[in-house]
């Protein structure tokens, strides 16, 4: 099968290339042989009048359309004021066509209307930002944009929706460049109708100052920009769905939108158990206040060179819930407004199996779990963000950010561990309960001043953070451990109730001055102080068999934490409309004191440190541009990395803290080219990144080889090595009308961690290439194909016989097709998931097979009714592979399979008349 799709893909490369093409040029000029520099310039079909391609004048009066294959073509040349002009031609395979100097005389008469049919432009670029046409990217009706950005090249869109651009997370959508209930991008993805969208637009955001300021201070985070259509600037718009079927699965949801040219308003709103949720869980993570509580338990904390291999599509069975209100509103010209409240809650059943295997130096041993686990989450989230221009050289921005969650989880699991010769020597029957709260608020003032000099300006920022985090905790476990006989030789209880508190309060100044020094160039000088505090208050009590607690002395923890940083430095800035080049240097001078009050202990260390930073984007032309970066920071230890007191949730494996830890010192280098011929619509992105880090901290493990119960505490080590890189190539074939694109990805992870004091390096390699194909036209079908080669290798130096070789094949098929004027729609597609080299249990063959039909009735097609089976073969498992320093991890997680879902969907489109141009076409007026 897979040498079936490399010939077709070859097939179809050699066929495309075989076709001879011509360069079509020439020079446009007017009766007094003035040239018209920005004159349209489009070859096409005689038969149909199909755009083959186009070109615009340059200042010369030059222009040339390359690739152009043999046959009859018109040759249409329009430039305002001037008219159309049309020259027939026939290219018999030459390699140039030179039509000469073609003269325009200028009209002064009003012409009729004329309308040229033919494919929109798929995508432009902007110096640092990628445009797409939404409308050359069809999708089916009462589509999201979730499923709009799946079709967009150098676009991912990962299973639990997260969305990535160029190989880098997605952290913010905006609409109309405005905030959209706050920062999660889901949010926007998963509700926004796709019909309403215009462009979407990719790019580095920079921090509100860098913005204001002109000069790059390196923090940039990957966004996407939607623009909605005319029609939908002035009007209200959205659709609702209602969806119920077996066995017991319900879907519901909907949102309403109202724009204006001064204002937005939308409302969202859904429920389901088909563990489809609304948020990221960066964004989880947010709304919470980053968790807190201690990083025992489980295997947190071992870091670096996870390769996650995911079988399944989902794990566990979920019900969420969710609702919003977003609001925006300018207030004349100097005030803006945008503010939110979003709810999110779920409920969460998981039953889970998990084997894992820890490596020794010469050994191993085999640990084997099973749990069960039932999690609750309602978080409550309220921003807004405020802009006043005090007067034309002074403006202020406020934004706050409010959350409250409550969170829960029961938690039942057994633990056996076993050596290689599977000969029993530990077990826990645990039962765990927690239930805790955060509180989080999130303020940032800036003030912007510009003076009378161009280029001279002035800007300080003040950032307060703070978090109220709250956890009760109950641990009830059972351990016992065996001889070599099998024999109970030892045997520990553990009862015990955990309050604990987790509160962290920062706050960050900082200021900021450009001077223009001459034309093109500018300096800035800044300086920043940053202050965190912890304090993190843990009581341990043990629960005696009269219910008494107990104050356990050895586990309970009391630490307060402080790092501060005085940050000063400068950027010299070079700008012109090719080159933007930054370079920086500062210094930091940061202490990092801790009060060990349950131990009486003190901590104080001091670092002083030099960040420099270099940053270069060069604009080729329009289309093809370069970026480069490099930077520096310091990444402080956690209170939980700080704390030396015990962590006993999981008495198999026990934490421990390092209060001696040292701040992790990284570099970053990244470099971008991007690359879209918009002659013949092809287009090439490129990303690599590589980050070295010093003094990082990892996880040293100190293994009983007798009892196999673990010690973890964290250390720094010398050198951590991550490389990630991402290639994407797009275009077209013509003969076949058929767009294609590939990609290619390469991830490297060098890591070091100690087992029983021998020092383990680790190495894992993850090389991926992928091609998709999809027709062109897409009026009566739609049709997609797509394979992705995934391969992982995991070398360790402390025991090679553990290295891990395994290969994931995924095949991919999509199929729609419109009847009766677009009004059915039968669609079916199938996921096919191969995995080699996981072992005789793990390598399988899983094909995830829907089908739906659809119905449009009313007016305009705003009812829809849909029938939809998903996974019919009733194959999704939700089993994976983890690839850590020292160990890897197989778990298999009840997962939701077959189901059968009827909806209803209403789109409203109660916006004013305008040009709703949408589907594939370019409409080109002129009078």
């Amino acid at each position: 099968m897979k040498n079936l799709f490399t010939l077709i893909c070859a097939l179809f490369l050699t066929i495309s290339t075989m076709q001879a093409q011509t360069k079509v040029f020439g020079t446009v000029v007017d009766t007094t042989g003035e040239t018209l520099t920005g004159a349209t310039v489009m070859v096409l079909q005689a038969k149909d009048s199909l755009l083959s391609g186009f070109a615009l004048v340059d200042p010369k009066g030059a222009f040339e359309v390359p690739g152009v294959k043999a046959g009859d073509y018109i040759v249409q040349v329009s430039f305002l004021g001037y008219g159309v002009k049309k020259i027939p031609i026939t290219l018999a395979g030459e390699k140039e066509k030179d039509l000469g100097k073609i003269f325009m005389k200028e009209q002064t008469a009003m012409l009729n209307e004329y309308v040229v049919e033919g494919e929109r432009a798929p995508m432009t670029i902007k110096k640092d930002t990628v445009e797409f046409n939404a409308a050359a990217f069809k999708v089916q009706p009462n589509s999201t944009v979730e499923e709009l950005l799946k079709r967009l090249p150098g676009v991912e869109v990962e299973k639990d929706g997260n969305v990535k651009a160029q190989g880098e997370n997605v952290t913010r959508v905006l609409v109309n460049g405005k905030e959209f209930f706050g920062r999660d991008p889901k949010t926007a993805t998963r509700n926004l109708p796709a019909d309403a969208i215009d462009k979407i637009q990719v790019f580095d955001k920079m921090t509100d100052v860098a913005e204001f300021t002109g000069v790059d201070d390196g923090q940039r985070e990957k966004t996407i920009n939607l623009t909605l259509r005319p029609d939908r600037q002035n009007g209200t718009f959205g659709n609702f769905r209602l969806g119920g079927g077996g066995p017991e699965q319900f879907d519901l949801g909907g949102n309403m939108n109202r724009f204006s040219k001064t204002g937005q308003i939308s409302i969202i709103g859904s429920a389901n158990n088909v563990n489809r949720n609304g948020f990221s869980i960066n964004e989880y993570l947010d709304f919470s206040g980053g968790g807190g509580g201690f990083g025992g338990g489980g295997r947190g904390g071992i870091g670096g060179g996870d390769v996650p291999i995911n079988f399944g599509r989902n794990y566990g069975f979920t019900t969420f819930y969710s609702g919003g209100l977003n609001f925006s509103k300018d207030f004349g010209k100097k005030t803006k407004f945008n503010g939110s409240y979003l709810y999110s809650g779920f409920k969460k059943e998981t039953d889970q199996k998990t084997r894992t295997e820890n490596f020794l130096e010469k050994s191993a041993f085999i640990q084997s779990d099973t749990s069960e686990q039932d999690e609750s989450s309602d978080v409550h989230r309220l921003n807004f963000t405020l802009d006043h221009d005090l007067d034309s050289t002074q403006s202020i921005r406020v934004v706050s950010r409010v959350s409250f969650s409550q969170n829960g989880s029961d938690v039942f699991s057994n633990s056996f561990s076993t050596n290689e010769q599977f000969i029993a020597r530990n077990s826990s029957d645990q039962t765990n309960a927690s239930d805790g709260s955060n509180v989080n608020l999130n303020t940032t003032l800036l003030y912007r001043k510009k003076f009378g000099r161009r280029g001279r300006n002035l800007s300080t920022t003040f950032t307060l953070n703070n978090v109220d985090g709250n956890t009760d905790r109950s641990n009830l476990s059972q351990n016992l451990f065996f001889g070599t006989d099998g024999s109970i030789t030892n045997r520990q209880d553990y009862n015990q109730i955990t309050d604990a508190i987790n509160d962290r309060m920062s706050y960050n100044a900082r200021l900021s001055f450009t001077e223009p020094l001459s034309r093109g160039k500018f300096l800035e000088l800044n300086y920043s102080y940053n202050h965190r505090g912890n304090n993190n208050n843990s009581e341990v009590y043990d629960v005696l068999p009269s219910g008494q607690l107990v104050l356990n002395q050895l586990q309970t923890n009391h630490i307060l934490s402080d790092f501060n940083f005085h940050n000063g430095g400068f950027n010299f800035r070079i700008a012109n409309p090719k080159l933007n080049f930054t370079t920086g240097l500062a210094v930091q001078y940061a202490t990092l004191e801790g009060d060990l009050r349950s131990r009486e202990q003190r901590v104080e260390q001091e670092f002083t440190n030099l960040l420099p930073s270099v940053r270069l984007r060069y604009n080729f032309s329009q289309m093809r541009s370069f970026n480069f970066d490099y930077s520096t920071d310091i990444n402080e230890p956690s209170v939980t990395q700080l704390q030396p007191a015990p962590d006993l949730s999981n008495p198999l494996s026990i934490y421990y803290g390092n209060p001696n830890l040292k701040p992790e010192y990284g570099h970053r280098f990244t470099m971008r080219y991007n690359h879209f011929n918009q002659f013949n619509f092809t287009n090439f992105f490129g990303f690599a990144n590589f980050t070295y880090t010093n003094n990082r901290i990892q996880t040293a493990q100190t293994i009983n080889e007798e009892t196999f119960i673990t010690e973890r505490t964290p250390i720094n080590v010398p050198d951590d090595y991550r490389f990630i890189s991402r290639l994407n190539y797009g275009g077209r074939l013509k003969s076949i009308k058929t767009r294609f694109s590939f990609n290619a990805g390469y991830n490297y992870n060098w890591g070091t961690t100690f087992v029983n004091a021998a020092r383990n390096f680790t190495k894992t390699q993850n090389p991926t290439v992928g091609v998709t194909l999809d027709n062109q036209k897409k009026e009566k079908w739609d049709w997609n194909l797509g394979y992705t080669l995934n391969y992982s290798n995991t070398a360790y130096s402390l025991n090679s016989e553990r290295n891990q070789d395994y290969f994931s094949y995924t095949y991919t098929v999509g199929v729609r097709k419109f009847f009766l004027k677009d009004k059915l729609n039968i669609e079916t597609d199938l996921d096919y998931s191969q995995f080699r080299g996981l072992g005789e249990e793990f390598d399988q063959d899983i094909p995830i097979w829907n089908a739906a039909i659809s119905m449009y009735f009313l007016k305009a097609n705003k009812g829809q009714l849909k029938f939809g089976a998903y996974d019919i073969l009733n194959q999704n498992q939700g089993i994976s592979r983890t690839v850590q320093l020292n160990y890897f991890q197989d778990q298999d997680v009840n997962s939701l399979a077959r189901y059968f879902m009827f909806s209803f969907i209403y789109s409203m489109k109660g916006f004013q008349k305008g040009n709703a141009n949408g589907g594939n076409r370019m409409n080109i007026q002129m009078r």
